[in-house]
């Protein structure tokens, strides 16, 4: 896909295998909607964390937190992590 374009669910899974990470991919279009030329999945990673909807009820123990990403810091604790939540509008 072009930088910033749409890519193609195999480009999206190809990418998360270069990176180790897990995916479970499922179709769950419904006929009518798929006979509007849209599809619907849900996909399921134990790899990956899920955003946090509320700030005081982060889940901090996911080891992927504590992992270094690429050529990133090292984190050591909740400490380490990114203070402030995630900027839903």
């Amino acid at each position: 896909a072009a930088v910033g374009g749409p890519a193609s669910w195999a480009e999206v899974v190809a990418g998360l295998d270069r990176e180790g990470i897990e995916v479970l991919l499922a179709d769950i279009t419904a006929p009518e909607v798929r006979a509007a030329g849209f599809h619907v999945v849900r996909a399921l990673s134990p790899d990956l964390v899920a955003l946090d909807v509320v700030h005081s009820a982060r889940f901090l123990g996911h080891p992927r937190l504590y992992r270094r990403w690429r050529d990133g810091p090292a984190i050591d604790g909740p400490a380490d992590l990114v203070p402030v939540p995630h900027p839903f509008p």
